[in-house]
């Protein structure tokens, strides 16, 4: 990303330079048709200016150039005339203002031109870096969230695991205190059965002593009226014998 950032400031500085670069040619070219018309004399009003396009690819540029007059010969003059070539034999004065401005101004054009060429490559490999750096840079944003996916990932596996083992551990205490409890009421059941059939053998011994205790009273009243018949037999005896005995 610094990289990006870096070759967007480069990429800035680049269009800025191109743009002054402009403008100076054009303050430049203001600048000579300002002295041209100044150079003019007060005859320049007068002068008829004539108009001189050039087509550059998509760019048109048009430059005033002034029309000479006074020159022999009439009619428009001819190149060399018009730009100061020999007129009339070796005596008649160059005039050099208008070839000086022309060559000045192709001179610029083709300053400017290399200019835009130079900027175009340069606008051209710095398209390319950055084309390399954004490739770079998504390979690295893909790597680096796929590195994010996997930690994260990681992370919650990790808590997973953390929170799987707290269960679990928690399911061993409540398995352990399930068992313990369990184990408790087993306990008390076989106090309970045991104590129900000690409780079974001491009925039982009960009612045996129970039925015991009534045999012996039942054979104790049998011989209670045995014995109770015998003294009344002899009591009956004895009553028999003293009233037949003679008085």
């Amino acid at each position: 990303m610094k990289g990006l950032s870096l070759s967007r400031g480069l990429l800035v500085l680049l269009l800025l330079w191109t743009l002054s670069a402009v403008i100076d040619a054009g303050s430049a070219e203001r600048g000579a048709s300002g002295r041209r018309r100044g150079g003019s004399g007060g005859g320049a009003g007068e002068k008829r200016r004539k108009l001189h396009r050039i087509q550059h690819g998509q760019c048109s540029y048009t430059f005033i150039l002034p029309e000479l007059d006074g020159c022999p010969g009439g009619g428009s003059p001819s190149q060399t005339q018009r730009y100061g070539g020999f007129q009339g034999g070796p005596g008649v004065v160059q005039r050099d203002s208008p070839p000086a401005d022309s060559e000045w101004s192709a001179q610029k054009l083709q300053h400017l031109e290399s200019t835009m060429e130079n900027n175009t490559q340069w606008l051209q490999k710095l398209e390319n870096f950055l084309q390399k750096n954004n490739r770079r840079d998504v390979a690295n944003m893909q790597s680096h969230v796929v590195h994010n996916q996997t930690a994260t990932m990681l992370e919650i596996g990790t808590n997973l695991l953390t929170h799987t083992a707290e269960q679990t551990r928690k399911l061993h205490v409540v398995e352990a205190k399930v068992l313990n409890h369990t184990s408790q009421i087993e306990i008390k059941l076989l106090e309970n059965s045991l104590s129900t059939n000690k409780l079974e053998k001491e009925l039982l011994l009960q009612t045996s002593e129970i039925s015991r205790l009534q045999d012996k009273n039942r054979w104790e009243m049998v011989l209670f009226s045995q014995h109770l018949c015998k003294q009344r037999c002899h009591v009956w005896s004895r009553y028999r014998k003293w009233a037949t005995k003679p008085v």
